[in-house]
């Protein structure tokens, strides 16, 4: 395989990915245990980078339960090998569609031979990115409503190198907690730092254009930025590394799509970044794809749809059907849901009311326990299962851990719950006000 380039942001793995990954690897399969033993490492929480030097750690779940950094390159190479095991599979690299005939089912693509035509499917499904040619296919032969919408943000690579070597373990050391996602919230700007199984931090900047746009590319000035906003994190980096990674790594763009309906009759469907490209400030770009998979393969087994039997045209139409109500609603949100996460993770995540909130969150988690997340063979034949009211836990925690509740029902139920704490925060400080008032005008009026 091809080196795979340096501009990717770091992933993370959580529930959603991992539970499809168990469901599809049934109860004899290695993959889950592959990856989660070879290929990540656990992050238990946030560690806060203030600007005085000091650090936060604010653990995701008073459970113990983490997200995982998985290697990208280790992720895809597993997942092949897991598809070529199986017969009939088979991959054809270096290759671009170009054009489908989806009612003829042809389908047009190049490789480094020219171009090559095949009409030997029966079933497509674009997984091919943000940029999907399936799905600017499909707008030609439904009415598909499409939205794309860039953020006024970039973003930008850089590196912590491994430490030095550890005397016991023969081995290069971490130079920061690695069981953390580190974040250095600045307002308008953050830079965030993730684990590598080197033991070397893939860091990501994310800044207005504008920003970059000031420093123009120009050493010193990102120098200088540096020293100022996160100097702990260029003393890591080292100076004459970090501006090397400024100059040369290209700043990306972001950009949120939302698109429905995601399939044309029983020929073709879109998942993924194809259809819901997010901004990756929740971390649930992979997770919700993954979770796609989960839900399909869901809804196609509830209509008869298997792989080991003759499909029915009504059947599989019908699967696709559901799964284009069903799930448009779930991707919407948790697109929205990125967006505004983008807010608390560079300013929020410092502000006395968003802890106090978190403080909250975990008394009342305990108070009202959520129920156990139901099994993978359970979920890989029930899509969403669980009510987002079971129990109290947080956005975050519905969104992250709990695979059994879908992100429109997590995000409702949170709203609700938000409306409410208000209420009773304004009625207890109204409350306390008047009762004070009364005492005070009692003082007043009391001659002695």
């Amino acid at each position: 395989m091809e080196k795979l380039s340096r501009r990717s942001i770091n992933l993370a793995i959580s529930s959603r990915a991992l539970t499809t990954i168990k469901a599809i690897d049934g109860e004899n399969g290695n993959l889950y245990h592959n990856l989660v033993t070879n290929a990540t490492i656990p992050m238990k929480g946030r560690m806060i980078h203030i600007t005085d030097g000091s650090l936060d750690s604010q653990l995701y779940s008073n459970k113990g339960e983490c997200i995982y950094a998985i290697d990208r390159q280790k992720l895809n190479n597993a997942l092949i090998s897991e598809a070529e095991s199986i017969p009939n599979v088979s991959f054809k690299f270096k290759s671009k569609i170009r054009a489908v005939n989806f009612d003829e089912r042809e389908l047009s693509y190049e490789t480094t031979e020219g171009l090559q035509s095949d009409n030997r499917w029966d079933f497509m499904i674009g997984a091919d990115g943000a940029h999907s040619v399936v799905r600017n296919q499909l707008m030609r032969v439904i009415r598909m409503n499409y939205a794309q919408e860039y953020i006024p943000h970039a973003y930008l690579e850089l590196s912590i190198p491994p430490g030095p070597i550890d005397p016991e373990t023969g081995e290069p050391s971490f130079l920061l907690d690695p069981n953390h996602l580190h974040i250095w919230p600045r307002q308008s700007f953050m830079l965030i730092a993730l684990p590598n199984q080197d033991h070397s931090f893939t860091c990501t900047l994310f800044a207005p254009f504008e920003k970059f746009t000031e420093l123009a590319d120009n050493k010193d000035n990102f120098i200088q930025f540096f020293r100022q906003d996160f100097p702990d994190a260029l003393k890591l980096m080292g100076e004459e590394s970090a501006a090397e990674d400024y100059i040369n790594n290209p700043k990306g763009s972001l950009v949120t799509i939302k698109c429905s309906p995601y399939h044309y009759k029983d020929r073709a469907v879109v998942l993924g970044d194809a259809a819901h490209s997010m901004v990756p400030f929740y971390g649930q770009g992979m997770n919700a794809g993954f979770e796609d998979v989960r839900v399909l393969l869901s809804l196609m087994d509830s209509e008869g749809v298997s792989s080991s039997k003759k499909v029915k045209h009504e059947s599989l139409l019908n699967s696709l059907n559901r799964y284009s109500e069903e799930r448009e609603r779930d991707l919407k949100s948790i697109v929205n849901l990125a967006m505004g996460n983008y807010v608390e993770m560079r300013s929020k995540v410092i502000n006395p009311i968003y802890l106090l909130r978190k403080q909250i969150d975990g008394v009342l988690n305990k108070v009202f326990r959520p129920p156990s997340v139901p099994s993978a063979n359970i979920l890989a034949r029930t899509t969403f299962p669980t009510a987002a009211n079971s129990g109290w836990m947080s956005l975050y925690e519905l969104v992250t851990f709990r695979p059994d509740i879908s992100y429109a029902d997590a995000e409702e139920i949170t709203k609700k719950r938000d409306k409410k704490l208000k209420n009773y925060t304004i009625l207890t400080a109204f409350t306390v006000a008047t009762i004070s008032t009364i005492k005070i005008y009692k003082l007043l009026r009391d001659p002695r």
